[in-house]
């Protein structure tokens, strides 16, 4: 797929990963709607582009929130070609320390705001008969990891949400890859404590050049999954 042109949603694109889909997404000539949490955030971010991304603050955890930023979009464009839903965050806790609001708001945010923001826009690609989802799950999707237990709950479905969906929309011709990061220098580990050091860590421009690549696939293939790791492995 050409990318000049092209609509795309991110969410969670006010910083990290999601910043760097956007912003890499707007060089290649797309137009991109950013939607997070944290307007003033979001807006700084999206001040520095060479170009004027549309930007919704957007809780994709709340539906009626989901509902609003699609409606905002689609009248915008009409219509979009790529989604990415990348919004997701961590609370690094053993099981014992994990609350139930931790684990509800772990998964409200990464698995059911996947979810909510995929169902939202689906109506549009399903009549168009072609589209992209891509999920940024993490390799916390497939690999247990000591104080993540919400988060790799929330990863590994996230990561069966994809496979699922992938069979259900096949015959829209709508592609979904599930993009496997591994420990990335972004905002979340500032909460993490330990000893992780950031600079064996991946930059968010790595993951992001593995969207582009499945974006950017000949109609012929489709790419499902990509996992990244750092060199230097788990961290």
């Amino acid at each position: 797929m050409k990318l000049q042109n092209k609509i795309v949603v991110v969410t969670g694109a006010s910083e990290g990963i999601g910043l760097a889909i956007s912003r890499g997404f707007a060089e290649r000539g797309a137009r991109v709607a950013m939607l997070a949490r944290n307007r003033e955030k979001l807006e700084k971010a999206a001040r520095r582009f060479s170009s004027e991304p549309m930007t919704i603050s957007c809780d994709v955890s709340d539906p009626q929130q989901v509902t609003q930023a699609r409606n905002l979009i689609l009248e915008r464009f009409g219509t979009i070609d790529i989604l990415v839903n990348n919004a997701g965050f961590n609370r690094f806790k053993p099981i014992w320390d994990t609350s139930y609001e931790d684990w509800q708001a772990i998964l409200n945010t990464n698995l059911t705001g996947t979810f909510l923001v995929t169902r939202a826009f689906l109506p549009a690609l399903m009549k168009k008969k072609s589209g992209h989802i891509v999920n940024i799950v993490s390799v916390a999707g497939v690999t247990a990891f000591t104080n993540c237990s919400a988060y790799c709950s929330s990863k590994f479905g996230q990561l069966g949400f994809s496979r699922v969906i992938r069979q259900e929309l096949m015959s829209y011709n709508i592609r979904v890859t599930a993009i496997l990061p591994g420990a990335t220098a972004t905002p979340l580990w500032d909460k993490a404590g330990g000893t992780a050091d950031q600079n064996l860590m991946m930059a968010p421009e790595r993951v992001a050049e593995a969207v582009f690549y499945a974006c950017e696939a000949d109609e012929q293939a489709a790419v499902e999954e990509i996992v990244l790791r750092p060199a230097a492995g788990d961290l």
